[in-house]
């Protein structure tokens, strides 16, 4: 018999990270869906690499 997988509200998931803010110190953070879906494409979709950081890439080793 399949069972079925509670599924967790806003508050749920809230609550749940109450006890990482108190240890650490911060609270998590938010930021809206536009500059969420900017850093996926950016992620899936990374930019070649400038001379700048081909530059610090050259300075260690790659072993």
């Amino acid at each position: 018999m399949a069972s079925k997988k509670k599924t967790e509200s806003c508050a749920d998931v809230e609550r749940q990270a109450q006890p990482a803010e108190e240890e650490f110190g911060f609270e998590p953070t938010r930021i809206s869906q536009a500059d969420w879906d900017f850093m996926m494409e950016v992620l899936e979709n990374p930019p070649k690499p400038n001379a700048a950081l081909r530059a610090l890439w050259a300075k260690y080793p790659n072993d």
